[in-house]
Order: C-alpha cells, then structure tokens, then sequence
C-alpha cells in the first residue's frame, strides 16, 4: 500500500469523523429539544391534573346542590301535596253543600208550585162567590 493510498484512506477517515461528530451535534441538539419538550409536557400534564382536580371538585359541589335542591323540592311536594288533599276535601265538601242545597232548593220550588196552585184554586172560588 501507498502512502498516498494510506493518507486517502485517512482522509476517509477524517471525513468520516467529522460527518459523525456533525451527527452527533444534531443529535445532541434533538436530544436537548426533547428534553425542553418533554419538561413542557410535564408541566402541561400537571396543569391538566389541576383542572381535573377543579372539574371533580365543581362536580362535587353540583352533586351536592342538586341533592339540596332534591330535599327541597321533597319537602315541596309533601307540603303541597297535604294542602292539594286539604283544598280536595273543601271542595268535596262544598260540593256536598251544593247537592244538598240543590235538593232543598228543587224541594222548595214543588212546594212552591204547590201553593200557588192553591193560591190560585182559592182565589178562584172567592171570586166566584
């Protein structure tokens, strides 16, 4: 071998060490963007884990508002629910009233037919007198 053979064959070497080394650097370079990237996403996922956190805690006071509000409205309903049977057994017995009246009224008003009846039978043999 030559030494002109042997210094293109270090030359090739040469080359390729510094084609390595660039690699290297770019590499290295990947290397330190991944690493900012993934600090970035550490404090990303962090973030998303406060906001769970908030979403879970409004959630439970949601949770907790509407099983107050289903207390209420339970007392509601039982409340109105005793008033409606009252207001039913007013009207019940209003309506009784009524029929009653009714009955009397019609009563009255046979009796009433009666008497003029009579009025007019009486009157008619004191004229004829």
């Amino acid at each position: 071998m030559t030494q002109k053979e042997r210094d293109n064959i270090l030359l090739n070497i040469f080359d390729e060490q510094k084609q390595m080394k660039k690699e290297i650097g770019e590499i290295k370079k990947e290397q330190r963007e991944m690493k900012k990237d993934q600090k970035n996403m550490q404090k990303e996922i962090g973030d998303i884990k406060k906001e769970q956190r908030e979403v879970k805690k409004k959630q439970e006071e949601m949770q907790s508002s509407i099983d107050s509000m289903n207390s209420s409205m339970a007392v509601i309903e039982h409340v109105h629910g005793e008033k409606l049977q009252i207001l039913l057994d007013v009207i019940t017995g209003h309506i009784e009233k009524f029929e009653e009246n009714n009955k009397r009224i019609k009563k009255c008003e046979n009796q009433i037919d009666i008497h003029t009846s009579e009025i007019f039978y009486l009157k008619e043999k004191v004229q004829g007198l």
